[in-house]
């Protein structure tokens, strides 16, 4: 059985204008490796020895058990991301002003 999680990774350029940086999202695969009452043990089955355990009955869940519902999730985290980046972009613009900051001076 697999579980699955889109992840996003940015690739930079030399410099913030190189219009050569991008955002890949992808798709990862993780395997069950044991399950249990509560949830799920998902890692690698190479061997590696990552794995995380997954609650199945919580809200929020590291991995799904399908490609849709871990999409939604993506969309979900990348959301509350954006709101948590716009709050604190909003606290340091007010605490520049206050200081007297003038953008470009």
């Amino acid at each position: 059985m697999k579980v699955y999680r889109y992840q996003d990774t940015l690739h930079p350029g030399g410099d913030e204008d190189n219009p050569s940086a991008y955002v890949e999202v992808y798709l990862q695969t993780f395997d069950v490796l044991r399950e249990t009452p509560k949830g799920i043990w998902i890692g690698y089955s190479n061997f590696s020895g990552w794995k995380r355990f997954v609650n199945l009955s919580a809200k929020k869940k590291y991995a799904c058990l399908s490609e849709e519902d871990a999409l939604i999730s993506f969309k979900a985290r990348k959301e509350r991301q954006v709101e948590i980046l716009e709050y604190q972009l909003r606290y340091a613009k007010e605490a520049l002003a206050k200081a007297g900051y003038r953008r470009g001076k």
